[in-house]
């Protein structure tokens, strides 16, 4: 949904309904709420997201520097971040 400002429940409805169900114009009567909640969910998932790709990057940073010398644990390492960063 583009523009929530100006949506209300059954906005263009040209047929007097007062519900879904009495509608015969089929126009969309989703309460204003379920687009703003989407909305939320969304940011959020998004938020997430880069929240665990920052942890990711910190943590291969963290193993490489500690752990310069053991070029099995940096692979192992890597492995492992591309996978949760990819989740």
């Amino acid at each position: 949904m583009d523009n929530l400002e100006d949506y209300y429940v059954g906005r263009g409805c040209k047929c007097y309904a007062r519900s879904e169900g009495e509608c015969a114009c089929g126009v969309d009567w989703t309460p204003k709420e379920v687009y703003v909640l989407e909305a939320k969910v969304k940011e959020l998932t998004e938020q997430l997201k880069t929240a665990k790709i920052d942890a990711v990057n910190e943590f291969a940073f963290y193993i490489t520097a500690v752990n310069s010398k053991n070029r099995g644990l940096i692979s192992i390492a890597e492995m492992y971040c591309k996978g949760l960063a990819n989740e």
